[in-house]
């Protein structure tokens, strides 16, 4: 059995998303996948939120699914690199 990490570095679970979660959407990956809020929130420069890490996500893609689940896996890709990083600190 993979380890969640190892199923979200997957190509097959980044290409075929909706064959894992039931759909291609930023909301149903939130359902599957709780966590990394205060990296999204610092990577976008929010300061108060409560609308979860999904939304932020979602809104920065200009309300585009598809387009966000592929920025989820970029930001992935950074926090599981750095789960501090913080660009505004550049």
């Amino acid at each position: 059995m993979k380890t969640l990490n190892e199923l979200l570095c997957s190509n097959g679970f980044r290409e075929k998303t909706k064959l894992y979660i039931g759909s291609d959407s930023i909301l149903t990956l939130r359902t599957f996948l709780d966590g990394f809020y205060d990296f999204v929130v610092n990577y976008y420069n929010y300061f108060e939120s409560t609308s979860g890490w999904s939304n932020i996500i979602l809104k920065e893609s200009d309300g585009n699914e598809q387009k966000a689940i592929k920025q989820f896996f970029v930001l992935y890709d950074l926090f599981k690199i750095n789960p501090s990083y913080n660009p505004q600190e550049e």
